[in-house]
């Protein structure tokens, strides 16, 4: 048994069975969907269909996985488009790996980094929403590298971001 690496996230879990891939920047997110329907053996589409597989999407990033269980994955890929500035891609790698490392059941590495390296005591059970979880991580991976969270691009609709911002902060130990 190996160990899978979140690169961005810093974070290294026990493999148990799971398969990740971190796919890259890529020139077409469509065209990389097209790709894994082909070799997961989809019809062309079917991977759009929210019925399905396909499980995140922002427009720019996607992650997606073959359920097996309860918001766990058997294969989980990521994948997004480079952005200009690289806090951007920072924040939407580290996005896409927080939702593949909860895929994973691995949700508890990260609450242990949060709480050791940034003073943070963050329960993610207690969150109902992955994408505020997911942006957690981003905040987690932004700050470990010495950028403010604010700096980042975000759409003024992107509540789960400053929801996320609001809880980090919020759950932070002083010291």
């Amino acid at each position: 048994m190996g160990k899978i690496r979140f690169e961005i996230l810093g974070i290294e879990i026990p493999n148990q069975n799971f398969e990740f891939t971190d796919l890259g920047y890529v020139d077409s997110i469509k065209e990389t969907i097209r790709k894994l329907e082909k070799k997961h053996g989809y019809e062309e589409g079917e991977l759009q269909n929210p019925k399905q597989s396909l499980k995140r999407t922002i427009g720019l990033a996607k992650g997606f996985g073959e359920l097996i269980s309860n918001n766990i994955f058997k294969n989980n890929y990521i994948f997004y488009l480079k952005q200009n500035k690289e806090e951007d891609n920072i924040h939407l790698r580290a996005h896409e790996e927080t939702h593949a490392l909860e895929h994973m059941n691995g949700l508890s590495h990260l609450e242990k980094n949060l709480l050791e390296n940034q003073k943070v005591k963050i329960k993610f059970k207690e969150i109902r929403k992955s994408e505020v979880r997911a942006e957690i991580g981003a905040i987690y991976a932004l700050i470990q590298r010495g950028i403010i969270p604010s700096k980042i691009s975000c759409f003024p609709w992107d509540f789960d971001f400053r929801r996320a911002k609001k809880l980090y902060y919020k759950l932070k130990i002083s010291d």
